[in-house]
């Protein structure tokens, strides 16, 4: 007789496993959680009728079902032999499964408690019913989440507890790094950790730029990540150091930043380009550790601000905003200054509490060779290790440092593969056109976009007229000069007069550099003209 084992039974647990006589199992339990798998697949009330050191027999526990399995301990080995089995039940489905216990549905749901503490007996429940066609009842339910409360609770203390061999081995695994546990009174308090490799790279072939940002723990273990995020010369995320600390505030980031001090040998800061948010406790902080840096905040953060508290029904403010933020010279950030003013006078004071050289690019310096007007590197990296943060202590850090490796990795492997610059004159890899002694190679022409035209097309190209604007004057502004337009149709120039939008078909009163509809008698700068007839547009589309 032919005897299997179940090494591919455990290996694939997604499987229905099939019974047959002469299958053998390496021991007592293994065949106990086969059995336990096939009840809860099948949606079958197994119950065990015999269950001892060298035999174990199952029967299906509904009345007058004939599903039954045997086995026991061969002689001439330790497997555990299936001698007797009968596969086919003839009772209907009804929901219950008395092997599944609620240790058992404990492990089912364990992973998503930790992300969700808060998971419901009755979202259990339902799950299972919905899900899996299990009918369970809502006190063992109950009892689950009892068990898995218990064992997060358990893994957070042996988390504390590994914290110092997890130190050791980190600075054992990476000589040259930086990496502090600090307690009160044996008790955890904090975390710091910069590789050796993430300081020489950093300092070697880095932007002189970080972004900082804390974000929260959402486990059971409350506190606050710090991050600080550099920029390689590719312009992509460079994780530098992170920190646990209990909370986001001036101690915590005055010792989160003397210690980046010390490990990038920043200084007072001379040349140094800090990111952030408008976080009170970090802005002391860095007057404190850094008083010689420049300081940007973030710009989405600082509009987020002004539209809770002023709104934004046309949209138009955030569009002033934003061209502000990221004017390019003191010339156009005293015109987008003014256009904004035009629309909303108190939110113009409002903005003016923050310096302009803080979120405006007209401002910023150029030794950090980067126009960032918005904290996105740190957030984007928040959101690289969201996952972790419904994690224990460890779990939580080994994913940072996971990323960081594989992000090294494969940074390492793309400078590696790089075969050098394409000369444009030849085509070919390895040098450039100043250094090329090739003749020049023949560019092929490029295909067209799209489909093929099945009309040929005139030898004549067509030539696009954009269609003038006329002004209609009133008798108020006869003796005004008639306004002009740029190249591109409905953008005024400074003039004074009446004109007729032809895409709206509103009448609009040119002063200066202001235009006033007179449809809505909104008055907005003549930059934000196409945007407002834009708005316009749309609103008519979804009207119709």
């Amino acid at each position: 007789m032919q005897e299997d084992t179940d090494s591919d039974i455990e290996d694939s647990s997604n499987e229905i496993i099939a019974f047959r006589v002469g299958q053998a199992f390496s021991s007592k339990d293994s065949f106990r959680k086969a059995i336990d798998k096939y009840a809860v697949d099948m949606t079958r009330n197994i119950r065990y009728k015999r269950s001892e050191t060298t035999k174990v027999g199952a029967v299906c526990a509904e009345k007058g079902c004939p599903w039954n399995i045997y086995a026991s301990i061969n002689s001439s080995s330790k497997d555990m032999v299936v001698r007797t089995f009968v596969g086919k039940h003839t009772c209907s489905w009804n929901g219950k499964v008395q092997l599944l216990t609620s240790r058992k549905i404990c492990d089912k749901f364990i992973d998503e408690f930790r992300r969700n503490p808060g998971l419901k007996a009755g979202e259990i429940r339902d799950r299972l019913r919905t899900n899996d066609r299990l009918l369970v009842s809502k006190d063992k339910c109950r009892e689950t989440r009892r068990i898995c409360t218990k064992m997060i609770a358990d893994e957070y203390e042996e988390q504390f507890t590994r914290m110092y061999d997890y130190v050791g081995a980190l600075k054992e695994s990476n000589p040259g790094s930086t990496v502090i546990l600090g307690t009160k009174a044996k008790v955890f308090d904090k975390f710091y950790s910069c590789f050796a490799a993430m300081k020489e790279g950093w300092k070697n072939g880095c932007r002189r730029i970080l972004h900082l940002d804390g974000t929260f723990m959402k486990g059971k273990i409350k506190g606050e990540v710090l991050t600080a995020v550099g920029r390689d010369a590719n312009d992509k995320m460079f994780p530098v150091a992170w920190a646990i600390v209990s909370v986001e505030n001036k101690p915590n980031w005055e010792w989160f930043m003397t210690l980046l001090q010390e490990d990038l040998d920043l200084g007072s800061g001379n040349g140094l380009t800090l990111v952030s948010d408008q976080q009170k406790g970090l802005i002391a902080a860095r007057d404190s550790v850094l008083p010689h840096c420049e300081h940007r905040m973030c710009a989405r953060h600082i509009w987020a601000n002004l539209y809770k508290k002023f709104g934004d029904e046309t949209g138009l403010l955030h569009i002033a905003f934003w061209k502000m933020a990221k004017a390019y010279n003191m010339r156009v950030f005293e015109q987008r200054v003014e256009d904004f003013k035009l629309l909303n006078h108190e939110a113009y004071e409002r903005l003016m509490r923050w310096s302009a050289c803080h979120w405006s690019r007209a401002f910023f310096t150029g030794f950090a060779k980067c126009d960032a007007v918005e904290n996105n590197m740190s957030e984007s990296f928040n959101n690289v290790i969201d996952d972790g943060r419904f994690k224990p202590l460890v779990g939580l850090l080994e994913d940072i440092r996971i990323h960081v490796m594989t992000s090294n990795e494969g940074k390492i492997r793309m400078i590696e593969e790089h075969e050098g610059e394409t000369c444009s004159n030849c085509l070919k890899k390895g040098h450039t056109k100043r250094t090329c002694s090739n003749e020049k190679a023949i560019v092929p022409p490029k295909k067209p976009r799209g489909r093929p035209s099945k009309n040929q097309p005139s030898e004549e190209p067509l030539v696009e007229t954009t269609p003038t604007l006329q002004s209609q004057p009133t008798p108020t502004f006869h003796n005004q000069p008639t306004p002009a337009f740029h190249s591109q149709p409905n953008v005024p120039i400074e003039s004074h007069g009446v004109f007729h939008s032809p895409l709206t078909g509103d009448d609009y009163i040119c002063v200066g550099r202001s235009v006033r509809d007179m449809s809505t008698n909104i008055v907005l700068s003549s930059s934000l003209f196409r945007e407002h007839e834009r708005n316009k547009l749309n609103i008519k589309r979804r009207k119709t």
